[in-house]
């Protein structure tokens, strides 16, 4: 599992650098939300942030009502790409989940379309 914590950031970037962080890939690789798609579907086949060895990969990110806050877009295409990615992963025998904790009232719309 791969935990990311939301509440202490401040900018868009300091997702983009915890994302490096906990799925181990280079900052440079994943530094705009379009990338993001090739980033989840290269966790989708193993190519890092998720083990072979295991049953699956979940992300949980707490405090995902700071991204929201910040940039409710961003957050927004960060769910659709993992959604999206992770149907393809399912393709690998490679079970995808992504949990996000949020305090605040706010609807999410439609993710993986």
């Amino acid at each position: 599992m791969q935990r990311i914590d939301a509440h202490e950031w401040s900018s868009v970037e300091d997702m983009f650098d915890a994302f490096a962080e906990a799925m181990g890939y280079q900052r440079a690789y994943g530094g705009s939300t379009s990338a993001f798609s090739d980033v989840f579907a290269d966790v989708g086949t193993f190519d890092f942030g998720s083990d072979p060895d295991s049953t699956g990969t979940v992300l949980a990110i707490a405090g995902f009502d700071t991204l929201m806050s910040l940039d409710d877009r961003t957050a927004h295409l960060i769910l659709d790409h993992f959604a999206r990615e992770a149907r393809l992963a399912g393709l690998y025998a490679h079970p995808m989940l992504c949990l996000i904790e949020s305090a605040a009232d706010h609807r999410l719309e439609p993710v993986g379309g």
